[in-house]
């Protein structure tokens, strides 16, 4: 008797099969000849979604199979990964509400079969400049929330970069100043005429070029300098450097993270000691899901996606399918990472490490190359957690390593970390809480603390 029921599961299984296969054919021809030729129907992508259908037709036909299986222990099997496949179908629909409602708050599973309508939203900033990758829109501006609820109006000059209208040119025999960074320097939740390039302007009436932007680390400081930097006429090079983060580039060791987010990012991949080669995260800006290409036409970010995963290792495979797909997978990694998060006492990164000091020595004598004949100076910034409970030996020793090499190359380095330290108020006041990055105080403090400063005084001379 189960003999028969099993050829009958087979038989229903080839038929359910071949009616999947007429569908998807049907589809594809429709698509090639009907429509845009261009393998989506609607916001689907074809052969991605009926992967998914396919998977489930041989775990379904699977299972089918053996449990009319004569032999008991295969029946147990059987019932056993039905009980299975129903539970785990339970959880994702649990998951699945919980990020519907919020509860969980990281990103839902980047689906590869389909897109999203509200993957169109128009950017401001994003990977728009194929050498630097994140750069923003020239002429454009956007409105920023922040912590507390109002907003601050973003601009970007003629070049994109969140500044006022500079020329190429130098319009006085005074010092001008090009300062680089990231969203410190940018004043990420300022407005402009708080931010620390716009105080020590007015105060030394010098012009201070504020081309920085969020999201960013040294290679980017250094492409930024090279590609659109050096086009201004300047007299001193000014970079901003956060060791909390500016070491947390993109390396060819993150290409799982692409999955979730291709964005274009440059990179130095290390060939020997002391020796790198510029990459890039993508082999195309236009592939870049924040690109403009791919903000006007995000079907081009799935094939992205699609290319990726057929480059990457067939072991790696599953879990790229897991993070793509499941509810529960993402949902139980971020639950994971909040218990971790609150088992630390200390966050802060700690960038005294081979790897970090052989990047940095390397990106200095890069700049060096670039900026002969222009005082330099790097800026080191603390972040709040730095000055309360960081690992300040730990700090120190990396800025002191830092002046060192700075010192080597012909650099200065200004270190600002004592004037945080002993700020007489509150130090929570110097930042802007529930985001991070300094409060107008913050930024006042740090203008003065470089202002005060004699590496400072005499670039400006």
């Amino acid at each position: 008797m189960l003999i028969k029921y099993q050829v009958k599961a087979v038989k229903n299984a080839l038929l359910v099969g071949l009616s999947i296969l007429g569908v998807e054919l049907a589809l594809i021809a429709y698509d090639t000849w009907m429509a845009n030729n261009d393998g989506f129907i609607k916001n689907y992508h074809i052969v991605n979604s009926f992967r998914y259908v396919w998977l489930g037709w041989f775990l379904a036909a699977s299972i089918a199979f053996i449990i009319t299986s004569k032999y008991t222990f295969l029946q147990n099997f059987g019932f056993s990964t039905l009980s299975f496949v129903v539970i785990w179908a339970v959880l994702e629909v649990l998951f699945l509400l919980l990020y519907k409602f919020q509860v969980l708050q990281t990103n839902p599973p980047y689906h590869r079969f389909t897109v999203f309508d509200e993957q169109l939203n128009k950017l401001s900033s994003g990977d728009f400049n194929a050498f630097f990758g994140r750069w923003s829109t020239p002429y454009d501006s956007s409105f920023r929330t922040r912590p507390a609820g109002d907003s601050i109006k973003i601009s970007y000059n003629a070049f994109g970069a969140r500044d006022k209208q500079r020329s190429t040119h130098k319009s006085s025999t005074k010092k001008r100043i090009i300062v680089i960074g990231d969203s410190f320097v940018e004043g990420y939740m300022l407005d402009t005429a708080q931010r620390l390039t716009n105080l020590m302007e007015r105060a030394t009436n010098c012009e201070h070029l504020n081309i920085a932007i969020n999201g960013t680390g040294l290679i980017t400081y250094f492409l930024e300098y090279k590609y659109l930097a050096k086009r201004f006429e300047h007299d001193v090079v000014m970079i901003g450097i956060l060791p909390a983060n500016d070491f947390e580039v993109h390396s060819e060791n993150d290409e799982m993270s692409l999955f979730d987010s291709p964005i274009y990012r440059p990179y130095w991949r290390k060939v020997s000691k002391g020796n790198y080669e510029l990459k890039y995260s993508l082999a195309s800006i236009n592939q870049s899901i924040a690109s403009y290409e791919g903000i006007r036409n995000p079907r081009i970010v799935v094939k992205t996606v699609d290319s990726l995963y057929r480059s990457i290792n067939w072991y790696k495979r599953p879990q790229v399918e897991l993070n793509q797909n499941s509810y529960l997978y993402k949902g139980v990694l971020e639950l994971a990472a909040k218990v971790s998060a609150k088992r630390k006492t200390n966050d802060t990164l700690k960038p005294i490490n081979t790897e970090n000091i052989d990047l940095l020595t390397y990106f200095l004598a890069q700049l060096r190359l670039e900026t002969q004949g222009k005082k330099v100076i790097l800026v080191v910034f603390p972040i709040e957690k730095d000055l309360k409970g960081g690992d300040l030996v730990e700090i120190e020793k990396f800025n002191k390593t830092l002046t060192l090499l700075c010192s080597k190359n012909g650099f200065g380095c200004i270190d600002i970390l004592p004037y945080f330290k002993n700020y007489k108020g509150n130090i929570s006041d110097l930042y802007t809480q529930g985001d991070g990055h300094w409060s107008a105080k913050g930024d006042s403090l740090a203008a003065q603390a470089i202002m005060n400063h004699p590496l400072y005084k005499q670039a400006i001379k």
